[in-house]
């Protein structure tokens, strides 16, 4: 790496600007004892991201479905081997912050469900992740998943935030069995 590349790519850094970037592969790195994530630059250079700054929370599952896709990220850091060490987590903190104020301040968003429990649904706005309950889905007992699936989307408002940043939110209009039992 020249030095005109270094100082160039040290500004991006310390400005904390955000690239987008390919992920190549992910494999397990002993330097870094963690999966990492390979990641080409716009400008042919290559960076690593460890599972640690991925997410705001650390990604228990496989992160090969992120091969082949392009992510937002910012460098972290610039080793003196020249590896650029990336991290999406503060972007991702950033993120969630800004709905958090959102929310707040009463906003309503169209949720996209990712993910079905027995006790709710985890669901997506603008690539940060939310929680709704059955019972806050719904006037009766009915559930997420008797009424959506895995895609459909739900226009949800706040419902608080707990002490870890977690947003729970609610249905803005809750569900109404039309059903009645005699």
């Amino acid at each position: 790496m020249n030095d005109k590349v270094f100082k160039e790519l040290r500004k991006l850094q310390q400005e904390g600007k955000v690239i987008t970037g390919k992920v190549l592969l992910v494999e397990h790195s002993d330097k870094y004892d963690s999966d990492v994530l390979q990641i080409e630059l716009p400008n042919g250079l290559k960076g690593i991201m460890t599972r640690e700054n991925f997410d705001v929370k650390v990604i228990k599952q496989s992160l090969v479905q992120y091969v082949g896709r392009k992510i937002q990220f910012q460098i972290k850091d610039i080793e003196p081997d020249g590896t650029l060490v990336c991290s999406r987590k503060e972007l991702k903190e950033k993120q969630r912050d800004d709905l958090i104020e959102k929310l707040k301040a009463g906003n309503e968003f169209n949720a996209t469900i990712t993910h079905i429990e027995r006790f709710g649904a985890y669901m997506v706005i603008n690539g940060t992740s939310v929680f709704m309950r059955n019972m806050d889905f719904a006037e009766d007992h009915t559930i997420v998943s008797d009424i959506h699936k895995v895609g459909d989307t739900v226009k949800v408002k706040l419902f608080r935030i707990t002490s870890t940043k977690r947003i729970l939110v609610q249905a803005v209009e809750k569900y109404c069995n039309p059903t009645t039992v005699d």
